[in-house]
């Protein structure tokens, strides 16, 4: 609501209005679940007429990601639409300078202030960046995994929810640059989607639209999860025995329901502690054994040998790159 509220509008009216708890503003750490925040980002558009919600010098006027994303769909493939989408946004007149950037080993795009004195908004730049990601993701409809995110400005308030939008993902602050990097083998990826798709998507903000996943089905879905939630909130990895009563599945109904999903309890447990590892090597209160005992490992060896092996860094390496001076 950051725009909003420097063109002079209310947070608590702009609460009550998405029929949102006004204790949000009070409360930090907070968050908002996805139809909350969709409702909120909708409801900013259409009362500051604007798709940007007051975050650039000038409004973006509505119908221009429309626009964009019409466009976009009539690309051959992910790297066309990199390209493209750098392209027209510079159209834009935003400010910022929008690049894609093809390379034998990597696909990356990136922005940088076309004006050297001119600070812009983190808020803004973190937006961007989502929805850029997202729209690749929705477009040939698969997850695309990141190798790396740049932000130019330093951590901010908000940066510990970072890996719950990225997760696993190197994030590097106070970079000449913005932008994100993933394997160039997805730039040829096909583009998936139809335009007759635009309008449903349309009533979804992109900064919110969960990416496709073309490599887990619904119920090993809902086993990471709950894998997830219980390694994060309840400190304790659940057996299969104790998934299974949370799902009134029989443990060998589970596992064999898993397999035809192609995945496996293991191989999801792994999942789970991966995306936590990464959390929680982002922040500096808690140390490496401390980890290692709250994913559940007896020995910190094997948390090591296993980050190693999901990232190529060990955990001492991955968090020593996390902040470069800024």
């Amino acid at each position: 609501m950051a725009g909003a509220i420097e063109l002079g509008y209310d947070p608590n009216d702009i609460l009550k209005q998405c029929d949102l708890p006004v204790v949000l503003l009070n409360t930090p750490g907070m968050t908002l679940n996805f139809d909350e925040f969709n409702r909120l980002i909708r409801y900013l558009m259409d009362e500051l007429k604007d798709e940007s919600i007051g975050l650039l010098p000038r409004p973006t006027s509505r119908g221009t990601y429309e626009l964009l994303v019409t466009a976009l769909v009539h690309c051959e493939s992910m790297g066309e639409a990199l390209s493209e989408m750098a392209r027209l946004t510079n159209r834009k007149g935003d400010g910022l300078a929008h690049f894609a950037d093809i390379a034998p080993a990597y696909g990356r795009y990136r922005m940088k202030s076309q004006v050297a004195a001119c600070q812009y908004k983190p808020l803004l730049i973190e937006s961007y960046l989502i929805s850029r990601y997202r729209l690749l993701c929705w477009l040939t409809k698969v997850r695309i995994p990141l190798k790396t995110i740049y932000l130019s400005h330093p951590p901010q308030a908000w940066s510990d929810q970072l890996p719950y939008i990225y997760p696993n993902v190197l994030t590097l602050h106070c970079q000449p640059f913005a932008g994100f990097e993933f394997d160039s083998i997805y730039l040829s990826n096909p583009i998936a989607q139809q335009r007759d798709k635009i309008p449903e998507t349309l009533s979804l903000a992109f900064a919110v639209l969960p990416p496709q996943d073309d490599q887990l089905g619904s119920l090993s879905i809902q086993v990471r999860d709950l894998l997830h939630h219980a390694l994060r909130k309840d400190k304790e990895v659940l057996t299969v025995s104790a998934l299974g009563e949370r799902l009134q599945l029989k443990p060998h109904t589970l596992r064999r329901r898993l397999a035809t999903e192609g995945n496996s309890y293991k191989y999801l447990l792994s999942l789970a502690r991966k995306d936590l590892a990464g959390m929680l090597l982002r922040q500096d209160r808690l140390s490496i054994e401390e980890i290692a005992d709250r994913l559940g490992y007896l020995e910190v060896s094997s948390f090591i040998r296993a980050y190693k092996n999901w990232t190529g860094l060990t955990p001492y390496n991955f968090r020593k790159q996390l902040l470069p001076g800024c």
